[in-house]
């Protein structure tokens, strides 16, 4: 028996012999796999998209001085050639490390997981390589704002101009 169901172009098929052979019945299992599976698609139909895109490194890197490239990877580790790298920034405390944690999968008790804190938890910055995209680095970067991290050269200092995303976290304490 075969039950296919696309609640996006709300179209429900079985085999030709419809499932119980009653349209109303065949009509209501329908409905529901249509229920149940119509609000995860777009996010199923996402996940499949990031898959593709994310499968091989980038084509090209970014257009960067390669001064700019080398002193990146020297003082951070950052390697555009191979990977698509995301770094999630915020001021210190808007919960960064729980984004990171976020995009990852993972609990923030899960032993690979980002350390969480209150304040200045992540004094570097730290890569991640996503469990599923394996061509995506997540870096959890310290919190701007701070003595150790001001907010003026914070750009620079960590060569954000370096990565393929930003990701701002803001909040309010």
């Amino acid at each position: 028996m075969v039950i296919i169901a696309f609640p996006l172009l709300n179209a429900y098929t079985f085999t030709e012999d419809e499932l119980t052979g009653y349209k109303l019945m065949d009509g209501a299992i329908g409905g529901l796999l249509g229920v149940i599976g119509w609000p995860l698609a777009p996010f199923l139909a996402c996940y499949g998209v990031f898959q593709v895109l994310f499968k091989d490194g980038p084509p090209e890197p970014n257009p960067i001085d390669p001064e700019i490239q080398d002193a990146a990877r020297k003082s951070i580790g950052l390697n555009c050639e191979q990977f698509y790298n995301v770094a999630v920034v915020g001021s210190s405390g808007t919960g960064k490390s729980s984004v990171v944690n976020g995009i990852m999968g993972y609990k923030d008790s899960f032993k690979d997981a980002a350390a969480t804190g209150e304040s200045e938890t992540t004094k570097k910055p730290r890569a991640y390589r996503h469990p599923d995209l394996r061509s995506m680095v997540i870096w959890d970067m310290p919190g701007a704002g701070t003595m150790n991290h001001p907010v003026s050269t914070y750009f620079e200092d960590k060569f954000l101009c370096a990565f393929d995303s930003l990701v701002i976290v803001t909040a309010e304490r």
